[in-house]
């Protein structure tokens, strides 16, 4: 669940950002929608950077119990 809501956000990002591309503003002036665009993708960093802690926390913690190895070749 955690790991969709900065995916969700970046996708808001883009529509709002397609919107003001079809209004024919750029993309950096300052407006309302400019100010929302750079606040939600600010939201989103931090959303996806809570879910990585997240993640590697439950990688330690709960899928040591059930034999996943923490070694990234394992994978390959």
């Amino acid at each position: 669940m955690l790991i969709h809501f900065p995916l969700a956000l970046v996708t808001v990002v883009f529509v709002a950002q397609t919107l003001t591309i079809i209004r024919g503003r750029g993309l950096f002036e300052h407006s309302c929608l400019s100010a929302t665009r750079v606040v939600l993708i600010v939201i989103a960093a931090a959303g996806a950077i809570v879910a990585a802690v997240f993640g590697d926390i439950a990688l330690d913690q709960k899928a040591r119990q059930f034999n996943f190895p923490k070694d990234p070749a394992w994978y390959e």
